[in-house]
C-alpha cells in the first residue's frame, strides 16, 4: 500500500503543470520533491520516465516527450523482505491558465 501512496503524491504534485519534468530522469519525482513521507525502515524510488505517444507507444527522450510518461515506482523495506512496485502513466496538466507547448 505504500507504493500507492507514493503514486498519489506524484499525481497531486503533477496537478500543477509547472511541475511536469520532460524526459524525467530517475528520481525526478523523488519522495521529497512530491511530498511523500517514506515510512520508517523503507526506501522509495522512481525509475527514469518512459515518454509515450498518444497511443501508449514508448518513445525516445530526444525531444519526443509529448506530456505523457510511464513511471515505475518502487518502495522497499530496508531488509528487502518487502518490495512493492507500481507502474503508472502520468500526464502534464493542461488546464485553463496553463502553458502546454
Amino acid at each position: 500500500a505504500y507504493v500507492r501512496g507514493y503514486a498519489e503524491a506524484i499525481e497531486q504534485y503533477l496537478a500543477t503543470s509547472a511541475n511536469y519534468v520532460k524526459c524525467a530522469g530517475a528520481n525526478a519525482y523523488s519522495p521529497g520533491t512530491v511530498g511523500f513521507t517514506i515510512p520508517a525502515g523503507h526506501s522509495a524510488q522512481q525509475a527514469a520516465a518512459v515518454p509515450l505517444d498518444g497511443n501508449g507507444t514508448a518513445r525516445t527522450c530526444t525531444g519526443a516527450d509529448q506530456g505523457i510518461q510511464r513511471l515505475r515506482l518502487t518502495v522497499s523495506s530496508s531488509d528487502s523482505r518487502a518490495v512493492e512496485t507500481l507502474t503508472v502513466v502520468v500526464r502534464r496538466a493542461c488546464g485553463t491558465g496553463t502553458s502546454c507547448d
